[in-house]
């Protein structure tokens, strides 16, 4: 699911999204900015740009660290089979 791919980019670029949204807006007249068709237009529109931007991070700039993460797996290797005599065991 794209959402579940994209959340974490999502709650990382969110917050500079919704500043910077907010700080464009605030030029606007006091009557625009504070009505409520422009408020739910601003969420929308803040949201899909979070969106956009957090795919854009993850196919241009994720992708290519998780391409790279079974490089840097740990080898497990089997360790041998201690030899234990009896007369340790009793």
């Amino acid at each position: 699911m794209l959402l579940g791919k994209y959340s974490y980019g999502i709650y990382v670029f969110h917050y500079p999204v919704f500043y910077f949204a907010e700080r464009l807006c605030r030029q606007l007249p006091y009557s625009i900015h504070h009505t409520v068709w422009f408020s739910c237009l601003l969420i929308g529109f803040e949201s899909a740009t979070a969106f956009a931007v957090a795919a854009l991070s993850y196919n241009f700039y994720e992708k290519i660290f998780l391409a790279l993460k079974d490089r840097s797996a740990p080898i497990y290797h089997e360790a041998p089979a201690a030899t234990v005599s009896a007369a340790a065991l009793a």
